[in-house]
């Protein structure tokens, strides 16, 4: 009964979709704006290192490296399975965001994540470490949901067992790629801003998806 139950649903939500104007639908544009940012910044030198954080499996600004350059992407997440279906990658390594991240001081050009904070308890850690790993005048570039967006506050509300069964119901093609425990902290727009300024980051610039509260984009660079 429940299964009919979700079907329906499903089938229905499809079908309002479709004749819904595009703003009510997925917007890619941050994270357009993300991939673009990234690879504006990797093809600006010769021989830099790109340190994505939580990225897993795929590394969307890879197609757009320019050979000549001798970029390297290395990628660091806590799934070493998610790791293992990266082909772009040309280091990967296991390790947990909340603690200090296995990479020398100042060893790195662009520090990216992409919907990690999100899922920190700490993340405030990630922010301190992305300063001491990245090289003088290297650029930190951040996109996570805000907390006050309506499916943030309800992941919020929602036990986590539940939650996931929903989305998984729902949205079986995501299957393996949502539903990881999300507690928000920090993630909304002038907190994260407070952050990076505490951590001595120049905000080049930041972006809030329309309508409000959905998500946030930053690109920073470390002070000289």
């Amino acid at each position: 009964m429940l299964r009919k139950f979700i079907d329906w649903n499903i089938a229905i939500s499809d079908k309002v979709e479709r004749i819904l104007p595009k703003k009510f639908g997925p917007n890619p544009s941050l994270k357009r704006h993300l991939t673009l940012a990234v690879a504006e910044k990797m093809n600006a030198a010769p021989s830099q290192i790109i340190l994505d954080v939580g990225g897993g499996y795929v590394c969307p600004y890879a197609e757009m490296r320019q050979e000549a350059l001798g970029t390297k992407f290395y990628m660091a997440d806590l799934s070493e399975s998610q790791l293992r279906k990266n082909k772009a990658a040309d280091e990967k390594l296991a390790c947990d965001a909340t603690k200090n991240l296995p990479f020398q001081d100042e060893s790195i050009d662009v520090f990216v994540t992409r919907t990690l904070f999100e899922h920190l308890p700490e993340n405030e850690i990630l922010i301190q470490e992305s300063h001491r790993v990245l090289r003088q005048n290297g650029y930190a570039v951040h996109i996570f949901p805000c907390k006050f967006a309506p499916f943030a506050i309800l992941n919020q509300l929602l036990p986590d067992a539940l939650g996931k069964f929903l989305l998984n119901a729902f949205f079986p093609k995501w299957q393996g790629e949502v539903g990881f425990k999300a507690y928000y902290k920090n993630c909304y727009f002038p907190k994260i801003e407070n952050l990076l300024n505490e951590y001595d980051f120049e905000i080049e610039s930041k972006r809030l998806e329309n309508p409000p509260y959905l998500e946030a984009i930053f690109s920073a660079n470390v002070f000289a």
